[in-house]
């Protein structure tokens, strides 16, 4: 039997920042940095003995 899936992340990068200015209306904003992604599993359960 094979089992696999799927879980999402997201990790807080500390105290990581950026500074940006909108080039449209030049309003000055601040980003926090984050890890985001996905992690895939895969299992193999042998269901037999040979």
């Amino acid at each position: 039997m094979i089992v696999w899936g799927t879980k999402g992340f997201s990790e807080d990068l500390g105290p990581t920042s950026i500074h940006a200015e909108c080039e449209n209306c030049h309003n000055v904003v601040t980003y926090q940095g984050k890890k985001v992604g996905k992690k895939f599993s895969l299992f193999f359960l042998p269901l037999f003995n040979i």
